[in-house]
């Protein structure tokens, strides 16, 4: 009879941790579907440049202004001597819940290129195809330099740089 007892205590035992273990199972999954849904169901696109600054001059470069309107960065820049150049960093960032991918980089540096015949450029860090995660950052450059050899100087303008994401 006392092996009997002891068996049926066990019994409840083992059946309350299997009861405990159901119940946590059934929380756990149920909230992780419910924020999956609330993501999906609410989508939140939110992806803009968070900074833009002047990371680096040389010679009497100068920036006039920089100024930054969702994600395009427009960068006021005066290289008045041959070798003068400005390095710009931005930081773009995905404050949504949706993956972006970058699609394309629009520029207006080929133009400025044509037109003052000595400007050189670069954009590094950042490549079409690029993926941003919802909360992630990514920190690219753009490097403009008036050429050494060229006689003509004095280059004020404003550089354009734009972002075109598209959700992933």
């Amino acid at each position: 009879m006392e092996n009997k007892k002891k068996s049926n205590s066990w019994m409840l035992i083992l059946a309350a941790l299997m009861l405990t273990a159901s119940i946590t199972y059934a929380l756990i999954t149920e909230n992780s579907s419910q924020n999956l849904s609330t993501s999906l169901a609410n989508p939140v696109w939110d992806v803009d440049i968070a900074d833009a600054s002047v990371l680096a001059t040389s010679g009497t470069a100068t920036s006039n202004g920089v100024e930054t309107d969702a994600t395009t960065v427009s960068m006021n820049t005066t290289l008045a001597l041959p070798g003068d150049s400005i390095t710009y960093s931005i930081v773009v960032e995905n404050n949504g819940n949706i993956d972006a991918e970058l699609r394309s980089i629009w520029h207006n540096m080929d133009e400025l290129t044509e037109k003052y015949n000595a400007v050189t450029y670069e954009i590094s860090g950042i490549s079409v195809g690029d993926v941003l995660k919802p909360g992630e950052k990514v920190s690219f450059t753009v490097k403009v330099l008036l050429d050494e050899e060229q006689a003509r100087t004095n280059f004020n303008d404003t550089l354009i740089v734009t972002l075109d994401y598209d959700q992933k």
